[in-house]
C-alpha cells in the first residue's frame, strides 16, 4: 500500500508545480467522454512513460510505460472505465476515453505527465471535467383551493436553477420570487442525480411556467400550466346565501312532493277500501226473524186499535 502511495505522489515529490486546469471538458452522465490530448512531436512508445492523473497526483486514471499499458496502479474509481489509443501514441495522440462518465467525475482537474528518456513534461493537456445529465420535463400540479402550483422534476446533474414565470390576464409576464415562491427543495439521489420540487402562489395569474436550467449543459426544460380564475368574493357571498348547487336542491323538492303525493294516494285508497267494506256489510246483513215480524205486526195492530179508539173522541169533539 505504501509503495502504491509513493507511486502516486512521485511527481509531486519531484517538485513539479501543480497548476489549475487551463481548459474544460464537458460530458454527459452515462456516456463516453473523450479527453483530447495531442503532442506535436513523435516518439518511441517503447521508451516513454505516460501518466493520466489528477492535478493533485493522488489519483491515477491510466498508465502506459515500456510499450504497454500498466493498470496495476490505476485508481479503483476508474477500473474498467478508461481507454487510450496505443497504436496512435507514436504519432502523438495521448487522448483518453472515460466510459461511462459518472457524477463523481465532475469537477476533476486532470493532466498528462509525459516522461521521454528523462525529459519530463508535467503540464500536458490540463482540463477540468464537467459532468451533465439532462433533467426530465417538469410536471406542474395545481391546487385550486390553495391557489398554488407545484413543479417537480428529477434525473439531472448537477444541481439546477429553477425559476417561476407568471402571466396575468393582460399578458404581462413577471418572475415569481419569495414570498410568492413558497418552497424550493433540492435533493441528491443515491445515483448522484438531483430531484427538485418547488411550490409557488399564482393568485392573479392566468398561466404559470416552471423552468429548470442545467448550468453545465446550458439546457433548459420547462412546462406551462393554465390556471383557474380566482373566486370572486361577491359571488362567494351570494353563494353562501343561496344554495350553490341548484340541481340537488330541486331534486330534493321534487322528491318531497312525490312522497306527499304517494302518502295521499295511499290514504285515499285505504279510505275507499274501508267505505266499500262497510257498504258490503250493510247489503249482506241477516234477514228479520219471525219474532221481529210478529212484533212488527202487533205494533201495527195496536197502532190500528189506537186509531179506532181515538175515532169516538174525535166524533164527540
Amino acid at each position: 500500500m505504501m509503495a502504491k502511495k509513493r507511486f502516486y505522489f512521485f511527481f509531486a515529490l519531484c517538485g513539479f508545480p501543480l497548476v489549475a486546469a487551463s481548459s474544460e471538458t464537458n460530458g454527459t452522465r452515462g456516456e463516453p467522454l473523450l479527453w483530447q490530448c495531442t503532442l506535436s512531436e513523435q516518439f518511441d512508445p517503447e521508451k516513454v512513460g505516460i501518466y493520466w492523473q489528477n492535478q493533485n497526483n493522488n489519483e491515477m486514471l491510466h498508465y502506459y510505460r515500456n510499450g504497454k499499458e500498466d493498470l496495476e496502479h490505476q485508481s479503483v474509481s476508474f477500473k474498467n472505465r478508461t481507454k487510450i489509443f496505443p497504436d496512435q501514441l507514436r504519432s502523438g495522440n495521448l487522448s483518453l476515453i472515460i466510459d461511462p462518465l459518472m457524477p463523481e467525475d465532475n469537477l476533476k482537474s486532470l493532466k498528462v505527465v509525459f516522461n521521454h528518456a528523462g525529459d519530463i513534461k508535467d503540464k500536458l493537456c490540463q482540463t477540468m471535467v464537467h459532468v451533465a445529465a439532462n433533467f426530465k420535463e417538469p410536471n406542474i400540479e395545481i391546487n385550486q383551493k390553495k391557489m398554488t402550483a407545484t413543479c417537480t422534476t428529477q434525473g439531472g446533474f448537477p444541481e439546477p436553477e429553477l425559476a417561476w414565470i407568471s402571466t396575468d390576464h393582460e399578458g404581462h409576464e413577471r418572475a415569481l420570487e419569495p414570498p410568492d415562491v413558497l418552497t424550493l427543495q433540492i435533493h441528491k439521489e443515491e445515483d448522484g442525480t438531483y430531484s427538485i420540487i418547488s411550490t409557488a402562489n399564482f393568485t392573479g395569474s392566468k398561466t404559470v411556467t416552471c423552468t429548470v436550467y442545467n448550468p453545465t449543459s446550458n439546457k433548459t426544460v420547462g412546462a406551462t400550466a393554465d390556471l383557474p380564475a380566482a373566486p370572486n368574493p361577491e359571488s362567494k357571498q351570494e353563494t353562501d346565501e343561496v344554495p350553490s348547487e341548484g340541481l340537488p336542491v330541486a331534486a330534493t323538492a321534487v322528491i318531497g312532493v312525490f312522497i306527499v303525493l304517494v302518502v295521499l294516494v295511499v290514504l285515499a285508497a285505504f279510505g275507499y277500501k274501508k267505505y266499500h267494506q262497510q257498504r258490503q256489510q250493510r247489503s249482506n246483513g241477516p234477514e228479520p226473524s219471525a219474532a221481529y215480524l210478529s212484533n212488527g205486526a202487533l205494533l201495527a195492530e195496536n197502532g190500528g186499535a189506537d186509531s179506532r179508539r181515538e175515532s169516538p173522541r174525535e166524533a164527540q169533539l
